[in-house]
Parts: structure tokens; sequence; C-alpha cells
């Protein structure tokens, strides 16, 4: 996955802290889990708003997942396959940040990351 974050939306990279280690760690993580052929790679380096937000959901899954199991990344597919599975409520809570609609003005969508333990919510329009 040959992208940087020059490639996304940069208002979301800046707004939710998103990092070229974030974009490293998430590379890496699919890669553990569904190979190198991971369909949701092939979605994040495709950039702009699309790629922007299956990048946005990895991120927000991955902080989940490490809050609970630092050494996520460091484990066999195997084990992390077995993590993953006891843990799926963080792809779901991972889908709520293109999903969750804020009150106000016009249609908003709101988005999260969590950051030292505290998820970072904000609403942006929807054009």
């Amino acid at each position: 996955m040959a992208v940087d974050l020059a490639d996304f939306d940069p208002q979301v990279v800046a707004e939710y802290d998103i990092t070229e280690d974030d974009l490293r760690r998430v590379e890496h993580y699919l890669r553990l889990l569904r190979g190198s052929d991971a369909p949701a790679l092939k979605d994040i380096a495709v950039g702009g708003y699309y790629g922007t937000s299956a990048l946005l959901h990895e991120v927000v899954e991955l902080d989940i997942l490490l809050k609970r199991e630092l050494r996520l990344l460091e484990m066999n597919r195997d084990d992390a396959l077995v993590f993953w599975c006891f843990n799926e409520d963080a792809h779901a809570r991972a889908l709520a940040p293109d999903r969750i609609r804020c009150a106000g003005a016009g249609p908003r969508v709101a988005a999260g990351r969590i950051r030292g333990g505290r998820l970072k919510l904000a609403c942006k329009p929807i054009v």
C-alpha cells in the first residue's frame, strides 16, 4: 500500500490526529489479519473521500483494540484472529464515525477518535 497522508482529506487527518505511524500500523494490522491482498488495503489506497473513510474506520478500530492488548501487532496471525473474534465490538464501534448523524443545521456526520482514553467526536457537514 503505497500511500501517505497527503492522499487523504487533510481536514480529517488533522482533526483526528492521524499520523504516518497510524497509517503504517493500520497497514500492518490489516496484513496481519487479512493478508497482503486485504480488501480494506485497496479501499484505503483509493485515497480521497472513500479512502479517508476507510482509513478512519481502521484507525478507530485499531485504537480500541490496542487499548485492550498493547502487543496485538506483535502477535502471529492465528492469535491476532482469535483476539479479534473476542473483540468484534471494536469493529462495530469503528463503524460509528461514518454512520452517526448529528443534530444541527443540515445533515451532519459524526466521527470519533480515541486518544488518551477519551473519544473525540466532531460533526462534519455532508456535502
